[in-house]
Order: structure tokens, then sequence, then C-alpha cells
């Protein structure tokens, strides 16, 4: 009997364990609540940035909204192009054949007249349409062109261009006027003019746009850098302005 009763008592090395496995789950209870700490503090944290991301998502999405707008427009430019494109191919054939027409000299005179009709009909709508092309890329909404051109007449002496812009202006400034009198090589060379200068629009239209993506500009400097893009675009402007493509 005292045989089986000093079997069950606890030895010391049995209590030496005991002690040590109490402390191993003190501590391992005293992490779980650090851990719990961290992630009530993390899940806090979270909260605050899903509230500021809902509460800056309006601003966001108003900002885009522009740009949306102006790659929908940019869209329908594409496809007015095609259509234009077309459209004076068909041009180019209609002319081909009253040539031949006339070279064979057996077209009546009302039919010669009735195709010319139709040609100059045509032909004044893609004019139109043509000057519409060689106008300055179009600024991102709110911004007016209005009060720059103003500024840009007032002070033609002022150069705030490159020299390679300054120099495009300066040689469209050079051209004659009236578009429509110009021998063919002549129209090349203006049309070539106000193409660089129609790219160097939608270069600044780009500029404008990327400092509206920046947030962290300050309002001050973000107005006076908006600024000086639109001082530049309306020089730009006014040159192009310089070519009548009316009779």
């Amino acid at each position: 009997m005292e045989n089986i009763d000093s079997n069950r008592r606890v030895t010391p090395s049995i209590r030496k364990a005991i002690v040590a496995l109490s402390q191993y789950l003190s501590d391992l209870n005293s992490e779980r609540a650090k851990c719990e700490e961290e992630l009530s503090y993390l899940q806090n944290a979270c909260n605050v940035i899903d509230k500021m991301r809902r509460r800056q998502q309006p601003i966001i999405d108003k900002m885009f909204d522009p740009i949306n707008k102006l790659q929908a427009r940019e869209n329908e430019n594409i496809q007015e192009v095609e259509k234009i494109t077309t459209q004076n191919e068909k041009l180019r054939q209609q002319i081909k054949e009253l040539e031949e027409e006339l070279s064979t000299d057996i077209t009546s005179v009302e039919s010669i007249e009735k195709r010319t009709n139709y040609l100059e009909r045509n032909v004044s709508e893609y004019q139109k349409i043509f000057t519409e092309i060689f106008q300055p890329y179009p600024l991102p909404y709110p911004y007016t062109i209005d009060s720059y051109m103003n500024w840009a007449i007032a002070n033609r002496d002022k150069i705030i261009l490159d020299n390679y812009h300054h120099e495009l202006c300066q040689k469209l400034h050079n051209c004659p006027k009236d578009f429509n009198n110009l021998l063919f090589t002549e129209k090349e060379y203006i049309v070539s003019l106000l193409r660089k200068l129609r790219c160097a629009t939608e270069d600044i239209v780009k500029e404008i746009r990327k400092i509206d993506l920046n947030l962290s500009v300050d309002p001050k400097k973000h107005e006076s850098e908006v600024r000086n893009a639109l001082k530049r675009y309306a020089v730009i402007a006014l040159s192009m302005q310089n070519i009548n493509f009316y009779d």
C-alpha cells in the first residue's frame, strides 16, 4: 500500500514541469492579447482607409469624367476622319469620271452641269469639315480659350513658345491668307504647318490633364501652371486662325 501511495506523489521534476507549463501558458496568453490588440488596430486603420476611399471616390470619378468624354470625342473624330476619307475617295472618282466624259466629247451639257453641281455641293461640305480638322486640339472640360485669345492678341510681340513652335507660327503667319487661291504645293506646305501646330496643341492638352491629375500640387501652383499652358495654347490657336479656308 505504501508503494502505491509513493508512486502517486508529485515529484520535484513533475512539479518543475507543471510550473514551466504554467509559465508557457501565461506567455501564450500574453502574446495572444498583444496579437488581438494589433489586429484591432489594423481593423480600425482599414476602416479609416475605407471611409477615406469612399469619401474621395466622387472626386476621382468627377476628375475622370471629362477624360472619358474626351476619349469618346476622340473616337467620334476618328469616325469623322474615316467618313471624310471615304467621301474624298468618292469625290475623286466622280471627278475622274467627269474628266473621262469630257475627254470623249459625247456628254450632254445638262449631264455635265448636273454632275458639276453635285460635286460643288459635296466639296463645300468637305471643305467645311476639312477646316475643322485643322483647328487646335479641343481643350479639356471645363477650360475655355476666350480670355486667353484676347491675351494672345494683346501680347503678339511676347515670345512664350519654344524656338521650334515659335518658328512654325512665324512661318504660318508669313503664308498667304487665302487658302483656296493657292497652288497645290503651297496648300501642302500650309497643311503640314497646321498639322504640326495641332499636334502642339494636343501636347499642351495632355500637359493640362497631367497637371489636373497631380492632386499633391498646391492650388496656386496648379492655377499658375494651367494658366501658362493655356497662354501657349492661345498663341498657337491665334496663328492657326491666320488661314482662311473660305472664299
